[in-house]
């Protein structure tokens, strides 16, 4: 019988999955494990349709486990493992939540901050332009910032080039301007 004490959300396991799991004796919480630990040898050899509800699919599901764990998981702990008292018990879970907390959130501070800005190897960038434009956009910009006459573009164009980003306006006498945006 679980005793009334106990009920409610466990953070350690919401945040911790497998990991708290072992630590706990709940075999279910294997789950979580799944698309941990499968994620990047599928991700790297998918074809490029599939990458975006594959990750919705693991995300999701990692997600949905998550929450029953954290739901239940106070219950299944007190069930699976042998406990001296509920005071044992609640001060071995707060630790869990303790130690499940603050390196989830110190690890999505980080993706929040720091992923966006750097290229990744399981993300396929796309060319901006192919590179018969790409050196045609180089050659204006090149141009311009000579005072020359543009003669080989006649639309404008976003581009990000080494030195920064620019944004290109050609007008009806094929004469340009250029906007820095860096």
């Amino acid at each position: 019988m679980v005793p009334g004490e106990i009920r409610g959300w466990n953070r350690g396991a919401f945040f911790l999955g497998w990991i708290w799991g072992i630590g706990n004796n709940v075999r279910i919480a294997l789950l979580t494990a799944i698309p941990t630990i499968s994620f990047i040898p599928i991700m790297t050899k998918l074809p490029d349709r599939l990458l975006t509800p594959t990750l919705i699919l693991f995300f999701g599901f990692l997600l949905i486990v998550s929450i029953v764990l954290g739901a239940k998981g106070n219950e299944w702990a007190w069930r699976y493992k042998k406990w001296d008292s509920i005071e044992h018990f609640m001060r071995a879970q707060r630790t869990w939540a303790t130690v499940g907390t603050m390196p989830t959130l110190a690890v999505w501070l980080f993706l929040v901050a720091v992923i966006p800005n750097i290229p990744h190897p399981l993300i396929r960038y796309e060319s901006p332009a192919p590179e018969t434009e790409l050196a045609n956009i180089q050659s204006a910009v090149a141009a311009m910032m000579l005072e020359q006459e543009i003669s080989t573009l006649s639309l404008a164009r976003v581009m990000a080039l080494s030195s920064g980003s620019y944004c290109v306006f050609i007008n009806q006498q094929k004469k340009g301007t250029i906007h820095s945006f860096n």
